[in-house]
């Protein structure tokens, strides 16, 4: 899964007038589409039902649920929601046809596991192309780190100027360093590198790996970083825009969702989707549509960017605060970390409150005091793993939300200085997370900070 995270900057609202739907069915589908004639959203997505419905399994042994109109978020909301499990119990339940699919890519392991294959023609890139257009002229190439465990690199449509290389055995790293100084040797000859895409982990690795050997990325000449694949703390953000003399942008999206690709916005900092895919929001706990708050994102792909497999209303499991309407981006989210690893505690009087996983991770991150995981591939790299730490709650009497956060040193060893961690990351908890403070204040939440020693955790979360 290529997915990325965001801080975000004060609490805000969502969308009016039939919540997300609203603006991907009437604001995004008419600002976005350059060419006369191109279909709205909600056209396309009514093809996309009837094509799902006549071509795969799944959908025709449920059409009574999926036929019918198509023009308000009530009516998308009427259609289940299809969640990983389903699909990788019986993937050739999703699929339209038995044609041999021209590329598979493979979800990354950033919770563990088996990654989810996906399936894709040359039928659906040539949709894409088509949609697109054609390429924007471009004075650079852009050098991609490929993740090794998302299977071989797929040459988005429409690309040019894009050269994949991998970060995994140690003549990887000589060779992006030759690309870097060098520029890339083209048929029409050398052509600096300008953009770095990269899985968030390898730029720190590489990054350091440039440090330890004295050799100065900034004097490369690439403008812009881009980071993916898990959390980015804000310290190394702040380093790799320094060192690399670049931007940083993060980016999200899901390799097994079709053009579910989304990049930070450079106005509002939330993620927005120009491309053509319908993003919904919904309740962690009823999964009934919101408009403002956080839920868990939702994604529906459409016809014919999507063909062989399709996924209409797929549970992507990442919790999202919902941003308010921005002037470049309209519809945005704010990533707040996993479902299944966040604590999300029941209210009566009103919506859930989320404690998200990416958010105590971010927070963790800042604090130096804070173990970092190592990253088993790279065990010489310094200081580039996530932050270590647990969250778990509990709703036996007064819902509780526990942080056990995994420190450098033994918290005997230095009392108050473990005690000022505890108490910085209870406050920045407070600060940062919507209604947090509220909930502990009226006695509604108990939240409790604690710091263990080196190894203290049996597990740590993954961010």
């Amino acid at each position: 899964m290529r997915i990325t995270f965001s801080r975000r900057p004060d609490p805000v609202g969502g969308p009016t007038r039939n919540g997300t739907f609203t603006h991907v069915m009437d604001t995004a589908s008419d600002a976005d589409v350059p060419s006369p004639g191109r279909r709205t959203y909600a056209e396309q997505l009514q093809d996309t039902l009837a094509y799902a419905v006549a071509n795969i399994p799944w959908y025709r042994e449920r059409a009574d649920a999926y036929l019918g109109p198509m023009d308000t978020l009530e009516d998308l909301a009427r259609r289940p929601i299809i969640d990983r499990s389903m699909v990788m119990a019986d993937q050739r339940a999703f699929a339209g046809s038995d044609e041999w699919p021209s590329s598979i890519s493979y979800s990354s392991s950033t919770t563990g596991g088996i990654g989810q294959p996906r399936w894709r023609t040359s039928a659906e890139q040539q949709a894409i192309v088509d949609h697109l257009g054609p390429p924007a002229d471009r004075d650079g190439v852009t050098l991609v780190i490929h993740p090794f465990d998302q299977g071989p690199p797929l040459l988005p449509p429409g690309a040019v100027n894009r050269v994949y290389v991998g970060m995994f055995v140690p003549w990887h790293f000589d060779l992006i360093h030759q690309m870097l100084a060098e520029g890339w040797s083209s048929p029409t000859g050398r052509v600096p590198v300008t953009t770095v895409d990269c899985f968030s982990p390898g730029l720190r690795i590489l990054t350091d790996w440039f440090d330890q050997r004295g050799i100065d990325p900034a004097s490369f000449g690439v403008r812009h970083l881009l980071g993916y694949g898990s959390i980015q703390p804000r310290p190394w953000r702040r380093r790799l825009e320094a060192a690399w003399g670049a931007g940083y942008t993060d980016m999200y999206g899901l390799s097994e969702v079709t053009l579910s690709d989304a990049a930070e916005c450079p106005l509002c900092h939330a993620f927005h989707f120009p491309l053509p895919i319908v993003p919904e929001v919904v309740d962690p706990v009823t999964r009934v549509p919101i408009d403002r708050g956080t839920g868990v994102l939702l994604l529906t792909e459409l016809h014919p960017f999507a063909q062989l497999q399709l996924l209409m209303r797929y549970w992507t499991d990442d919790l999202v605060e919902l941003a308010r309407p921005c002037p470049l981006g309209g519809f945005g989210i704010f990533l707040r970390g996993r479902r299944s690893m966040s604590a999300v505690v029941e209210r009566p009087d009103g919506p859930p409150l989320v404690v998200g996983a990416l958010q105590v991770g971010e927070l963790c991150a800042e604090l130096p005091d804070v173990a970092l995981g190592p990253i088993p591939w790279a065990p010489w790299a310094h200081d580039v793993g996530g932050p270590r730490f647990s969250l778990t709650s509990s709703v036996a009497g007064a819902p509780e939300v526990r942080v056990r956060v995994e420190l450098r040193y033994q918290p005997a060893l230095h009392p108050t200085r473990a005690a000022a961690v505890r108490d910085e990351l209870l406050r920045s908890m407070r600060d940062e997370i919507t209604d947090l403070a509220g909930a502990v204040d009226a006695g509604h939440l108990h939240l409790t900070v604690d710091a263990v020693g080196p190894g203290g955790l049996d597990e740590a979360v993954k961010v």
